[in-house]
C-alpha cells in the first residue's frame, strides 16, 4: 500500500511601517505567522509586535509552533528564506540581506 500525506505550510513575514506613514518617530514592527493546511483556510497568528493596539493578543514564536504541531504528528521538511532586504532600510530594516520572510513546510501521514 502507498503511503499517502498531507502537507502544512507556515509563513512568516516582517515588516514595519515605512517613515512617511509615521505618526511618531517610533516604528511600528509586526510580525506574522500564515499557516495552511490542506483542505482547510488560513490561520494568520501574530508573532512579536511592539505595536500598542496589539497588547493581549497571544504572540507566539515559531518553537511554538513547530512543538504544536510536532506533537499533532507534523514533522518539518523544509525551511526556504523567500525574501530577504535587498537595500539599506528595505522594510524597515538597516543591515542588507536580513530575511523578512520564510516558509516552512510539514507533513505528517495520512490516517487510513
Amino acid at each position: 500500500m502507498r503511503e499517502r500525506w498531507e502537507y502544512k505550510t507556515i509563513s512568516w513575514a516582517s515588516a514595519t511601517d515605512l517613515p512617511f506613514l509615521r505618526t511618531s518617530d517610533e516604528r511600528v514592527w509586526r510580525n506574522e505567522f500564515s499557516i495552511r493546511e490542506t483542505g482547510k483556510g488560513l490561520e494568520r497568528r501574530l508573532g512579536y509586535s511592539n505595536h500598542r493596539e496589539d497588547d493581549g493578543a497571544e504572540m507566539v514564536k515559531i518553537q511554538d509552533l513547530l512543538n504544536e504541531f510536532g506533537a499533532q504528528g507534523w514533522e518539518l521538511v523544509s525551511e526556504t528564506v523567500m525574501d530577504t532586504t535587498i537595500v539599506s532600510d528595505h522594510a524597515g530594516w538597516s543591515k542588507v540581506g536580513t530575511p523578512i520572510e520564510i516558509r516552512w513546510i510539514l507533513k505528517r501521514r495520512v490516517q487510513s
